[in-house]
């Protein structure tokens, strides 16, 4: 056992593990926290939200070399979603929707960013080396959340969701990604466990 998981963490909350013994969360009503894995340290904020400008931060993970986290901030009323890095000590947007909300940001092998935005999964070229976007946003799937995806493209399990229910569903195996479908969108592509999405390595 790490540590008790705090009673308001919701959906909107996340944690990763990095390879040098940290975990990276948030409550989903919190800033960004770290603390050691071994669980030999209390949780601390990696920063300090702005009130002026931010409500609460949502859904870090860690880009690929196990570091640098990558998150969005729900902002206040009237501000952009942003999505976000943190590096060398300070929180860098590099995505501004134009769409309104944006949630699950995460690294694709592809080069891009994979995120939740205006109902449907999309895709922004990447660049690790300079940690900024290159190019313009573009839809990959409609009716589709939460982009778990091998890191070779190959599907690992597929899982049936209630509506509007709190029941959390987990990968058989580790992965680099989860994508939100329409019920029964798998069976009519023939598609399954162990097939591949080409594309990802």
């Amino acid at each position: 056992e790490i540590g008790a998981v705090p009673a308001d963490f919701p959906l909107a909350g996340g944690a990763a593990w990095s390879p040098d013994g940290r975990i990276v969360f948030a409550t989903g009503t919190s800033t960004l926290l770290q603390m050691p894995a071994d669980g030999s340290a209390p949780a601390s904020p990696v920063f300090e939200l702005d009130p002026k400008k931010d409500v609460d931060l949502h859904e870090p993970t860690l880009l690929p070399d196990g570091k640098t986290p990558l998150f969005v901030i729900h902002p206040v009323e009237g501000l952009p979603y942003q999505i976000f890095v943190f590096v060398a000590g300070v929180r860098r947007p590099v995505f501004s929707s134009p769409k309104g909300r944006v949630a699950r940001p995460r690294h694709s092998p592809t080069g891009h960013l994979l995120f939740q935005m205006e109902g449907g999964v999309w895709a922004v070229p990447f660049s690790l080396s300079s940690l900024s976007t290159t190019g313009d946003p573009v839809l990959v799937s409609t009716n589709a959340r939460q982009p778990a995806i091998a890191d070779d493209g190959t599907i690992v399990n597929l899982a049936d969701m209630a509506p509007q229910t709190t029941q959390s569903h987990c990968s058989t195996k580790p992965v680099r990604y989860v994508l939100e479908v329409n019920q029964g969108f798998f069976s009519k592509i023939k598609m399954g466990p162990g097939s591949r999405i080409g594309g990802l390595s």
